[in-house]
């Protein structure tokens, strides 16, 4: 945002070499050219006159740039608030300017800067809630920086802070101030940050995505691990379950070759099938049981439905009589109107006994045929319950019908299992009929031998067939590892996606950086830029010179352009690139004023013409003459040669006394 930049009046107390009295100046009751005359009383030559160093000129520029951005003109990083407070009052500073619809107020001890707004011709504070938050807001209304707003305001004799003494960066940003290219930097500073960001979060994505890695191949191993474990255990569990039924069978021959043992053996084989054949019959009983319930809620259930089916037939059947007497009734009326159409006018009618006429006919006749409407609207609005009726019925018949095949599935279960009953309880006590042999001793150790190996087979039997001391540790390791590769896909996809961004921060990083839009806008302005260089050259050398720009602000100086004749800029005279530097400020002037539509409404030129020659003093004053025709120039001078060209100027004096500088009546 660049507004303006009429200035219209300034003023200051306490401040440098102005003191309590202080000084205002009301610019706008200045014609366009003013020279500054100072005298300074405190420093009076030997034939009596005082000398002019030192009483004020240049302080006030420094108002301005003081007040909009907190800085002297010269040395503004040497120069501390404390030190631009006057050292004689040592407090009560106070500066003031008024540029446009704006009024800026900075004092220190008391430390304020107050920003106002003229609306409607009252000046309104702006609260911007301190300092800081106040100098950003008048920086934006000013819409220059400090170093773009000297480099078109002031000129002095040093060349300290002029554009062609400016290293290339500070160039750049002083002609991206002037066209308002500042933003675009943010821009190009954020995507890179982005850039920046976005390649951090990769890296920081692919650890995770690496540990991760890590983590999953830590619990597939321990799974395999686990997985190996279990088989050496299963391994073992079977080599001690063939030991057992390889010892089982050795007692089993031990006990076969003693004299009763191989009746023991038999009688123990029958015991072993009585427990077979008892947990059957066990299991038979219940699963009869159960089927037998079965099919008594089915039989109960079929009843009901029975019910249910019997009432809707009776119900559709007594709708197909109301439809069937109706009908009937239609049929007889059918027959009247039939009869009726037969008789003869005059004749006389067999149901009331009437004369026939022609009246009376059509009017029976549609008596009749209204009933018979009727009749037809009561059999319609039968139709769809006696359809619910039937279709209700069907349903209920298939499900009638698929009840009875499970009733009938379920008896010839029942009998099946009825005679598996029957035949095992036949072969329990067929089997418990076998007495047990008497045995000794040896038999008897043997036998109990032989019971617990079984016992401890069937253990063994359990344990492998059961779940093994592992299975809990795989599972949660396959879960785990499971987990982790989720997430290690979760970790990849996000790397991808940031991937897929970086290229678009990238882009917009080239695009607002150096050689983007930026670099496209001051390309566009260099030949507007060299063309008012060389514009100001003819009144400053006489275009004896002339220097141009490229498109990276690196500056080409020839003398003699004819001749080509190339020059270097710090080998050339102190006066030569003073009007140098006041070709290019003010050509930046004219690039401000293309760009916004305006430029500052003041130009301050401090002793510019020092070392320079009559010639290039009246150049000086030709470009004085120019500049008036749209700004307000003050110009501070020794030189005799253009006092005598200002003559005629209006001229602003400051005399300073006791170390105090005022305005001279």
């Amino acid at each position: 945002m660049i507004n303006n930049l009429d200035f219209k009046y300034i003023a200051a107390k306490n401040f440098l070499c102005f003191g309590p009295e202080g000084i205002e100046i009301d610019l706008k009751k200045f014609g366009n050219i003013i020279v500054i005359e100072g005298k300074n009383f405190d420093d009076v030559n030997n034939d009596g006159r005082p000398g002019s160093n030192g009483s004020g000129k240049t302080s006030i520029i420094d108002i301005i740039t003081y007040t909009l951005f907190g800085k002297t003109l010269k040395r503004p990083k040497k120069i501390t608030h404390r030190d631009v407070i006057n050292n004689k009052t040592g407090k009560g500073l106070c500066t003031e300017v008024v540029f446009d619809n704006y009024k800026v107020i900075r004092s220190r001890k008391p430390d304020k800067l107050e920003l106002f707004e003229e609306v409607s011709g009252e000046w309104i504070k702006k609260e911007l809630g301190g300092m800081p938050d106040t100098q950003k807001e008048i920086e934006r209304i000013v819409g220059l920086t400090y170093e773009t707003f000297i480099n078109v305001m002031f000129f002095d004799d040093t060349n300290s802070y002029s554009f062609l003494e400016s290293d290339t960066p500070t160039k750049r940003k002083i002609v991206e101030n002037l066209m308002s290219l500042e933003r675009y930097r943010g821009f190009s500073k954020r995507a890179s940050e982005l850039v920046k960001e976005a390649n951090n979060r990769i890296k920081f994505i692919a650890k995770e995505y690496e540990h991760l890695l890590m983590e999953v191949e830590a619990y597939e191993n321990r799974v395999t691990e686990m997985e190996s474990q279990e088989n050496k255990w299963l391994k073992e569990k079977e080599n001690e379950l063939s030991f057992l039924e390889k010892t089982l069978e050795n007692l089993s021959k031990e006990l076969a070759s003693t004299n009763v043992g191989e009746l023991l053996i038999e009688y123990d084989k029958v015991q072993e099938e009585i427990v077979v054949l008892s947990k059957e019959l066990s299991d038979s009983e219940k699963k009869y049981l159960d089927l037998q319930k079965i099919v008594e809620d089915a039989r109960e259930k079929r009843n009901k439905i029975s019910q249910d089916y019997n009432s809707t037939l009776i119900e559709a059947q007594q709708i197909k009589s109301e439809v069937d007497s109706h009908n009937k009734k239609i049929k007889e009326l059918e027959d009247d109107i039939e009869d009726l159409n037969n008789l003869e006018i005059g004749v006389t009618c067999k149901s009331c006994y009437g004369l026939i006429d022609s009246k009376n006919k059509t009017h029976a006749e549609a008596d009749y045929k209204e009933k018979i409407e009727a009749e037809i609207q009561k059999i319609n609005s039968k139709k769809e319950p006696l359809k619910d009726k039937i279709e209700k019925a069907k349903k209920y018949k298939t499900n009638i019908e698929n009840i009875e095949n499970v009733i009938k599935k379920g008896d010839q279960t029942l009998d099946a299992l009825n005679a598996k009953i029957k035949n095992t309880r036949e072969k329990i006590n067929e089997k418990s009929k076998v007495e047990k042999p008497e045995v000794g001793i040896q038999e008897k150790i043997l036998e109990e031998r032989i019971v617990e190996t079984k016992k401890q087979i069937e253990k063994k039997k359990e344990e492998k067939s059961g779940p093994s001391p592992y299975i809990e540790i795989i599972k949660s390791a396959t879960k785990e590892a499971s987990s982790k590769k989720k997430e290690c896909n979760k970790k990849k996809k996000e790397i991808e996606k940031a991937k897929k961004e970086l290229p678009y921060y990238k882009f917009w990083t080239e695009a607002f950086g150096d050689n983007g839009i930026r670099k496209f806008v001051i390309d566009g302005i260099i030949p507007a830029l060299n063309e008012r260089i060389s514009y100001w050259m003819q009144f400053l050398i006489d275009n004896k010179i002339q220097m141009v720009f490229n498109n990276q602000l690196e500056e080409t100086i020839e003398r003699n352009p004819a001749n080509g004749d190339p020059f270097i800029y710090y080998a050339m005279s102190g006066g030569e690139r003073r009007r140098l530097n006041l070709a290019v400020s003010q050509a930046f002037a004219h690039i401000m004023m293309l760009s916004s539509g305006s430029s500052p409404s003041l130009v301050f030129l401090d002793e510019v013409t020092s070392n320079i020659d009559e010639n290039g003093v009246e150049g000086i004053y030709s470009m004085i003459l120019e500049l008036s025709k749209d700004r307000q120039i003050f110009v501070t001078t020794h030189d005799q040669h253009l006092q005598q060209l200002l003559s005629g100027c209006e001229i602003l004096k400051l005399h300073k006394r006791d170390g105090f500088t005022t305005i001279a009546v």
